[in-house]
């Protein structure tokens, strides 16, 4: 196997069609448009489809062409690992860190140690596959900031978007702590006939890189084998043989290598021993959100039911939530959102005031119903529906920031946030949160 180095970057070259990453609508819709029917219809390919070959009479010459054409992103270095270009398809890999990358002990490790290619070798990858190899971050997860979401999402579109060197899809290697915010993140903002094309795949570790059976060399090479798989599309997540999309998952457990599960939705297939079978096809984002160049995000914050907590403590920390520059609170109460009734009169002050108030759960499962156990429009509060406290929290946070990016920094319109979450809401009729796939054919995988 050769490795051939290549200019840092498809990644910084500037897009040959206009920008495609506008600001979504925060208008009402319907039910239906919320989880998957109108949103997963075909979409029109305006992407080249074939991988292009090159001359390989004189490699030099290959990457000062390159180079000429393409600007380096900063701490981004890319290199392509390939056998033969006949019939290949080529896969951009982006490395994170994460517990992948570590090295140390089996509780007590250091993640980003490795580097991208350090991650690939040894495992098996699939044929005729070409993969371009990007260190994006090398980080623990616990550490992810708003700037690294930024950086893997220009990261990601920037060589997605790339026609003149065309790859079938992208493997992001993560974290486990947050991958799954990282996951809701590109698949709420990244454009959505982009996603329609394109896989985007994130994978991760439980145990670090050098302990006995590690689990992310496995995960990895079934990272590729779904990347590469006809079927599938946008989002998704694959680790210990499971696949998930966004923002229907997360980390239910702290050690285990099965540690992830889905939540409110079934999963959306398995990849084992190089078979992909996909059993629900990933919905695509109800709305694109657009958070700017900076990818600054505001403050929402979360504040959960403290019972045995005196009220007055849980008022004061709101009060102060706000007071410190706090846009947005997501109060996860117990059941079905329920709100302790002094805590109840606190939040329903503030959102008099104009603030925005979402009620969620503390509980792994189910959905908050609107005007169930709390009235939410006579309050103007907003429920979270289907979304946890996190993604409710970072759905927010991306609401604010498309709309005062749409409206040029003026006051953020409320009532628009709040219709961000009727698309998570089932209004008493559940929706499908994925597209069931069409059966298989006979002698198909």
């Amino acid at each position: 196997m050769s490795f051939t180095a290549v200019s840092p970057s498809h990644t910084s070259r500037a897009p040959t069609q206009p920008s495609r990453d506008e600001p979504s609508s925060l208008g009402k819709r319907s039910r239906a448009s919320s989880f998957a029917s109108t949103a997963d219809a075909p979409l029109k390919s305006r992407r080249s489809t074939g991988p292009q070959t090159r001359s390989s009479t004189n490699i030099s010459q290959t990457v000062d062409a390159a180079r000429s054409r393409r600007a380096a992103i900063p701490q981004q270095d890319k290199k392509t690992l390939s056998t033969s270009n006949r019939g290949e398809e080529t896969i951009a890999f982006f490395a994170t860190g994460g517990t992948i990358s570590a090295t140390g002990s089996e509780y007590t490790y250091q993640a980003g140690v490795l580097t991208g290619e350090d991650c690939l070798k040894g495992i098996k990858r699939p044929p005729k596959t070409k993969i371009e190899v990007m260190d994006v971050a090398s980080i623990d997860s616990k550490n992810l900031s708003a700037a690294h979401l930024r950086d893997i999402r220009k990261a990601v579109l920037t060589r997605l978007e790339d026609t003149e060197n065309p790859v079938k899809a992208a493997v992001i290697t993560h974290g486990s702590d947050t991958l799954s915010t990282t996951a809701f993140y590109l698949h709420s903002t990244l454009p959505r006939d982009l996603l329609a094309q394109k896989k985007i795949v994130l994978t991760a570790a439980m145990k670090p890189s050098n302990v006995a059976n590690p689990d992310g060399p496995e995960n990895l090479r079934d990272a590729f084998t779904l990347a590469r798989h006809s079927k599938g599309r946008g989002v998704m997540a694959t680790l210990a043989h499971q696949i998930y999309a966004p923002p229907f998952f997360d980390k239910k457990h702290t050690t285990s290598v099965n540690a992830f599960g889905t939540i409110n939705s079934e999963g959306v297939g398995t990849v084992r021993n190089g078979r992909v079978s996909i059993e629900n096809e990933p919905a695509l984002p109800p709305r694109t959100f657009h958070v700017g160049d900076s990818g600054k995000l505001p403050v929402v914050t979360t504040i959960y039911s403290e019972p045995g907590v005196e009220p007055q403590f849980t008022i004061d920390t709101i009060r102060s939530a706000f007071t410190n520059g706090a846009e947005g609170i997501v109060y996860a109460g117990t059941g079905n959102g329920t709100i302790n009734e002094d805590v109840a009169t606190e939040l329903k002050a503030q959102a008099a005031k104009g603030r925005l108030v979402i009620r969620s759960t503390k509980v792994g499962d189910g959905e908050v119903i609107r005007n169930g156990a709390f009235q939410d429009d006579e309050h103007g509060i907003a429920s979270s529906g289907m979304l946890g406290p996190d993604m409710a929290r970072l759905t927010a946070q991306l609401g604010i920031a498309d709309d005062r990016h749409r409206n040029g920094g003026a006051a953020v319109n409320m009532g628009r946030i709040h219709k961000v979450f009727d698309d998570y809401q089932s209004h008493g009729n559940p929706a499908p949160l994925v597209t069931p796939a069409p059966p298989r054919r006979a002698g198909t995988r």
